[in-house]
C-alpha cells in the first residue's frame, strides 16, 4: 500500500533522514512536493540491480548466491530478467544490503548503491 502525504514539515524531514542515510522501515520518496511511503518488501530489486550491486561489490555470482542460500543458477535467471518469486529476490536483496548494497529506484531509474571505502596512507 501507498501513501501520498503533503505536509511541507513531513518533506523537510524525509530530506533530512535521506541527506544523513537513516534508514527506515519504509521507503520514503519524495514526489511533486508529497511524500510517498512504500513499505520495503514492496520494492523488488530490479535485474539490472542485482547486475550493478553484484560489479560494485566486486562479488561473483556465487558469492551473492551462498549469501542468498540460493544457486547460482537463480542469480542467473534474475539477472536475465527471468521471473522468479517474491520471497526469492527479497533474499538476494537482503544478501547484497548484508554486504553493504543500497537500492534506489525513481521512476523509470534504478540503481545500487554501496559506501565508499576511504583508503589509508599506503605503506
Amino acid at each position: 500500500m501507498w501513501v501520498f502525504i503533503v505536509f511541507p514539515l513531513l518533506i523537510s524531514v524525509v530530506e533530512s533522514l535521506q541527506r544523513y542515510d537513516i534508514s527506515l522501515a519504509h521507503q520514503v520518496k519524495l514526489y511533486h512536493n508529497s511524500v510517498v511511503i512504500a513499505p520495503l518488501e514492496e520494492i523488488l530489486m530490479k535485474p539490472e540491480q542485482s547486475r550493478m550491486a553484484r560489479a560494485a561489490l566486486q562479488l561473483g555470482i556465487r558469492d551473492i548466491a551462498e549469501a542468498a542460500k540460493v544457486s547460482t543458477q537463480t542469480i542467473s535467471r534474475l539477472e536475465k530478467g527471468e521471473e522468479l518469486r517474491e520471497r526469492t529476490v527479497e533474499d538476494i536483496k537482503r544478501a547484497y544490503e548484508g554486504a553493504g548494497a543500497r537500492f534506489v529506484e525513481d521512476g523509470d531509474w534504478v540503481g545500487a548503491m554501496v559506501r565508499a571505502t576511504v583508503s589509508g596512507p599506503e605503506d
